[in-house]
């Protein structure tokens, strides 16, 4: 969906770049660029520009992530599957915990000078509060009240901690590794690699932003293929153009945008687009903007 604060400039001089890549590299090119939390929604709208481009034979994904809802990683690295022979995952600056599962899980993995990979810290919804957590957080939480000696202090700082919010943590902790797991084998790392790299990923940093370059990957085994420089600089400079129309933005709205944009359309989420208010009405599918592209009025 097309959103007018999205400014046709901004649109216009990204898809110039978008073109330039795709003329070079041969293959189809998909921006996915989201502040907001890699979820269902994501998901969603992914399927619907896949659904409308068709099966293809490659496409080159320009990620950038802070992460998410690791279920909502792998589909969307299974959505990508289904529909392209070939996935290349490109990240000009960071991928972190989900969005290193689609990292890790794409064919090819090209990283740019600043990017960088994480540990696989999902996010944990809150189930009484319906914020998301980073799963590690809860983690140290719960080894910090383990370590107070004071049994009534620890008590009741247990209690501060919902038993479902401790369960939505184990379950994440456990779906990451077996995710991550299942992409390792089909990457045909023998046993002894395999759960090196499933406790480097999921257990041995303590940061969720832990910095895993280029340099870093390969040293632990991970294959990172490499681009030239021109080409390079073309998708650090589209990624650039979408950063500073994050940058541009209130602070506040900046922390909760989704942008998925190919050289024919742009899908352009920001909080304001469905946010319920006193004064507005929840409006249905049918009543919201329809997707801009190249061939509309």
């Amino acid at each position: 969906m097309y959103r007018p604060d999205a400014t046709d400039l901004t649109v216009s001089k990204a898809k110039k770049i978008i073109k330039r890549i795709e003329d070079v590299r041969k293959s189809p090119l998909l921006v996915l660029v989201s502040s907001h939390m890699l979820d269902d929604r994501v998901a969603f709208e992914l399927n619907n520009i896949l659904r409308s481009i068709g099966k293809i034979n490659s496409v080159d994904v320009l990620l950038e992530s802070k992460g998410g809802n690791i279920d909502m990683a792998y589909k969307i690295l299974t959505l990508l599957e289904s529909y392209v022979g070939q996935v290349t995952v490109v990240v000009p600056f960071f991928a972190k915990s989900a969005a290193t599962l689609i990292s890790l899980g794409a064919d090819k993995l090209i990283l740019c000078k600043a990017g960088e990979l994480g540990p696989i810290d999902p996010q944990v919804v809150d189930p009484q509060t319906g914020a998301y957590v980073p799963a590690h957080s809860i983690k140290e939480a719960m080894s910090f009240i383990e370590e107070v000696e004071d049994g009534l202090i620890r008590g009741t700082l247990s209690e501060k901690i919902p038993i479902l919010l401790i369960g939505a943590y184990r379950g994440a902790e456990k779906s990451s590794r077996q995710y991550l797991d299942e992409i390792l084998d089909r990457k045909s790392f023998d046993e002894n690699k395999k759960n090196e790299l499933l406790d480097l990923f999921t257990k041995r940093y303590f940061s969720h932003g832990y910095p895993m370059n280029r340099k870093f990957l390969t040293q632990n085994g991970i294959k990172v293929d490499e681009i030239d420089e021109k080409t390079e600089a073309l998708f650090a400079d589209l990624h650039m153009i979408w950063q500073q129309y994050l940058y541009s933005m209130d602070s506040r709205n900046a922390e909760d945008v989704l942008i998925l944009q190919t050289k024919d359309t742009e899908h352009i989420y920001t909080p304001n687009v469905y946010q319920k208010t006193p004064d507005t009405p929840e409006t249905d599918a049918s009543e919201r903007p329809q997707s801009k592209t190249d061939d509309a009025d």
